[in-house]
């Protein structure tokens, strides 16, 4: 699901701090994995599989700037816009 504003402002700052980010394919996007076809063709074995399986997925910082901002590129803005992407929380020191 694509960002709102807000959220898209959120996690600007959250990536400007270098906080890291996962996704995870939307249950449409991992069926559309499973069936194939053009838009995954060149696409690692690895990835579709972790898309059909709906395993999360790093993604750095960089490219969080970049889809925020509107500057990423068709295939990688229509993944994630079919994909839930959360910030990774840092660890707690005790």
């Amino acid at each position: 699901m694509s960002f709102t504003e807000d959220e898209s402002r959120q996690a600007l700052v959250y990536a400007k701090n270098g906080a890291m980010f996962m996704f995870r394919a939307n249950e449409e996007l991992s069926i559309e994995a499973l069936k194939g076809g053009d838009f995954f063709n060149g696409m690692p074995e690895f990835l579709k599989i972790m898309l059909i399986k709906r395993i999360w997925i790093n993604l750095d910082s960089k490219t969080i700037v970049k889809y925020c901002k509107k500057t990423i590129d068709r295939k990688n803005k229509y993944v994630f816009d079919n994909s839930d992407i959360k910030v990774i929380p840092e660890p707690i020191k005790i």
